[in-house]
C-alpha cells in the first residue's frame, strides 16, 4: 500500500481547511441570512457558536481522521463504532450528492466573471441570470467546474490541493480586501454599517438563534466528511488545536468581511438587504451598475465568488477520492477521473432541469443530523475520552484539560444536532 500523504506543513493544513470552509456560503449565503434575518442581530449568535463550538468540533473532526489515518468511512471503522464503515459512507455518499449540485452554483460564478463584457448583463440582471442558471449554459460551465477540481485533486495533497488552494485563498482574501475599501468609502455607505453593525435585540428571536447557530457550522464544514478526510493527512507531530482555531477564524473573518463589502454597497444604491437568494446574481448587478468603476468591482467580485466556490469543491471532491483509494486499487488518477465522469452524469440533469436533486436534496437534507453527530461520537464515546484528550494534546503547544472533554462530548453534539435538526424542522 502507498505511503500515505500528509501536508507539508500547519500552514498547508489551514489554507486547505480554511479553502474547505469559505464557499459560496460565506459570500452569498451568509449576507443572504444577515439580510433575512435582523442583520447585527444575526452576527450575536453567530459569533458564539463559532468562538464556542465550531472550534471543539474543528479538533473533533480533524483528530478523528489523523487518530485513524483515513476518511469517514474507514475512520469510524477503526475507532470502532458500531457500523463505522457503512455510517461513515453515508457522510462521503452526501458530499458527492452535494457536489453534483453546486458544481452549478460555482459554475455561475465562473460565467459571470465575464459578464460585465455583455451589455445583456447590464440592461436586465434578472433576465441575464436566468439563462445563466438554466439550460446548457449552466450544464456547461458545471462540467467545466467538476473537471477544474478533477485537475486540481488528481495531483494529490502536496503538489495539486495544497498549492492550489494556498493561491487561491491568498487572491480571495487581497480581492475581499479590495472590495471592503470601495464598499465603505461610498456614499451613503453608513446606513449599510449601521444595518450590518448595530444589533436590534428585539430581532433576535429562537428562529435566528438556531439559523444563526447552523449557518456558522455549515460555513465551518462540519458535517463529518471533509475535515476528517483533511485531518487525516495531518501530522502526529502538528498542533490540531491551533489549526482548528485558526481554521474557525479565518472562514468567519471571510463571512465578516463579505458583509462589510455587500450591505455598504446594496444599501447606498437602495437594495434591500433582504432581497435573498438574487441579491449575489440579481441585485448587485444593479449596484455594481450605478458604481464608478462598476464593471471593474463586479470582475473582481464574480472572482472572488469563483475562488470561494473551487476551494470547497476541491475538499468535497477529495473526500470520494480518498474513500476510493481507501476500498479500491485505483490510482489517485483513475479515482479522480471515475468520479468526475460520475458526478458530470449526475451534474447534467440537476443543472438541465433539476431532476435527481428534487429527490437528493431529502436525502442531503434528513442525513445531515447523523453525519454530524458521527465526529463526536466516535471519537468522544467510543474511542474514548482520555485516549482521545491524549490525541489531541500530541503536538499542542498548549495542553487542554479535561474540560474540554466534557464540551467535547456533551456541549457540542447538543449544540450541532440541535441546528442541524432545525433545518428539518423548522
Amino acid at each position: 500500500m502507498a505511503v500515505r500523504e500528509s501536508w507539508s506543513w500547519e500552514i498547508g493544513l489551514i489554507f486547505a481547511a480554511i479553502g474547505s470552509a469559505v464557499g459560496l456560503g460565506n459570500i452569498w449565503l451568509f449576507p443572504m441570512l444577515v439580510g433575512e434575518h435582523g442583520g447585527a442581530a444575526f452576527l450575536v449568535p453567530y459569533l458564539l457558536t463559532v468562538y464556542a463550538l465550531c472550534w471543539v468540533g474543528l479538533v473533533t473532526e480533524f483528530n478523528v481522521g489523523r487518530i485513524a489515518q483515513a476518511g469517514p468511512s474507514r475512520a469510524y471503522e477503526r475507532l470502532g463504532l458500531p457500523l463505522g464503515k457503512y455510517l461513515g459512507a453515508i457522510a462521503v455518499f452526501r458530499v458527492l450528492m452535494v457536489f453534483a449540485w453546486y458544481s452549478s452554483v460555482v459554475g455561475w460564478t465562473l460565467r459571470y466573471i465575464f459578464a460585465p463584457l455583455d451589455a445583456a448583463f447590464w440592461k436586465d440582471p434578472a433576465a441575464y441570470f436566468s439563462s445563466v442558471a438554466s439550460g446548457w449554459q449552466s450544464a456547461l460551465f458545471a462540467v467545466i467546474i467538476i473537471v477544474l477540481t478533477g485537475l486540481i485533486v488528481m495531483f494529490g495533497i502536496r503538489k495539486g490541493i495544497e498549492p492550489a488552494v494556498k493561491y487561491m485563498m491568498i487572491a480571495l482574501f487581497g480581492i475581499l480586501i479590495i472590495l471592503v475599501l470601495r464598499a465603505v468609502t461610498l456614499p451613503g455607505a453608513i446606513e449599510g454599517l449601521r444595518f450590518y453593525l448595530i444589533p436590534d435585540f428585539s430581532k433576535l428571536t429562537p428562529r435566528v438563534a438556531l439559523t444563526a447557530m447552523a449557518q456558522a457550522f455549515f460555513s465551518c464544514s462540519l458535517a463529518g466528511a471533509a475535515m476528517v478526510v483533511y485531518g487525516s493527512y495531518i501530522r502526529k507531530t502538528d498542533d490540531t488545536p491551533v489549526s482548528a482555531i485558526t481554521t474557525a477564524f479565518g472562514d468567519t473573518t471571510v463571512a465578516i468581511l463579505a458583509g462589510f463589502a455587500i450591505f455598504p454597497i446594496a444599501l447606498a444604491f437602495g437594495i434591500s438587504p433582504k432581497a435573498g437568494a438574487g441579491l449575489l446574481f440579481v441585485s448587485l448587478p444593479h449596484a455594481f451598475k450605478q458604481m464608478i468603476g462598476g464593471s471593474f468591482f463586479a470582475t473582481l467580485f464574480f472572482i472572488l465568488a469563483f475562488f470561494a466556490g473551487l476551494t470547497s469543491t476541491v475538499s468535497m471532491l477529495e473526500v470520494s477520492t480518498e474513500a476510493l483509494l481507501q476500498y479500491t486499487n485505483m490510482s489517485r488518477k483513475q479515482a479522480v477521473a471515475l468520479l468526475v465522469t460520475i458526478i458530470s452524469l449526475l451534474a447534467i440533469p440537476i443543472a438541465l432541469y433539476g431532476v435527481i436533486w428534487n429527490y437528493a436534496r431529502y436525502f442531503v437534507l434528513y442525513s445531515g443530523p447523523l453525519v454530524a453527530i458521527l465526529p463526536p461520537i466516535a471519537l468522544y464515546w467510543v474511542y474514548g475520552a482520555d485516549r482521545a484528550l491524549a490525541e489531541i494534546n500530541n503536538g499542542a503547544a498548549i495542553k487542554l484539560g479535561k474540560w474540554f472533554i466534557y464540551w467535547g462530548k456533551y456541549v457540542y453534539p447538543v449544540g450541532i444536532l440541535a441546528a442541524y435538526l432545525y433545518n428539518i424542522l423548522g
